[in-house]
């Protein structure tokens, strides 16, 4: 986690996006229960989103209350934040959204310094996942949904996008919405693989 302010003095993350889809607010601690479910009914996709062993079969409501906290405590002190994603009626719970800086996070891949230079100038990391249930056509709009919420209500330049060795359709998802992958890191652990998404032009290494 990054002590540095995600967000430029003054500014204020919003509090919720609207869509025919879903209903993203700023995460709560009473959304535990109800993230929880959606987590465990969704294992084998955050095992790839996460490309590791997340969740693991026994992993409790009191472990997601705890993980939680930590990411409610990131957003108090403004590093990062998360917003859990509801149905638009706000009974089921979705997903999740993370915005969080990009720089601390290449510690965990090898990175040479020309592209460690290029993706540092990405003033956000985006990350989500969705419920593994969904109908497959409400990633590509969601996904959609988001890119436009960060350009209108954000004060963010140059996000960057991520995704994980098995997610072949997000990276479909992210190019057919004019997104290059500007970066694709392996990880020191030699197995984990982190693909980099942006506009072109933004935070890609110079040649």
């Amino acid at each position: 986690m990054a002590d540095a302010p995600l967000l430029p003095p003054g500014a204020l993350p919003p509090t919720e996006l609207r869509t025919a889809d879903v209903w993203l607010r700023r995460q709560r601690a009473e959304d535990a229960a109800a993230d929880h479910e959606a987590v465990m009914a969704s294992k084998e996709a955050l095992r790839v989103w996460c490309d590791g062993d997340w969740p693991e079969d026994g992993f409790t409501l009191d472990e997601n209350v705890e993980d939680l906290a930590g990411h409610l405590e990131d957003a108090a002190a403004g590093t990062a934040f998360g917003y859990t994603i509801w149905d638009p009626a706000g009974t089921r719970v979705l997903g999740s959204l993370y915005l969080e800086p990009t720089a601390p996070f290449l510690d965990a891949y090898v990175v040479d310094d020309a592209t460690r230079a290029a993706l540092a100038t990405c003033d956000v990391r985006v990350e989500l996942w969705l419920r593994a249930d969904l109908p497959d056509d409400v990633e590509p709009r969601v996904l959609a949904s988001v890119r436009g919420w960060l350009q209108d209500a954000w004060p963010f330049q140059r996000p960057a996008w991520g995704s994980r060795r098995g997610m072949h359709a997000r990276r479909r998802h992210l190019v057919a919405l004019g997104l290059t992958e500007v970066a694709a890191l392996e990880g020191r652990d030699g197995v984990r693989r982190f693909h980099v998404h942006a506009a072109p032009t933004v935070c890609a290494p110079t040649v």
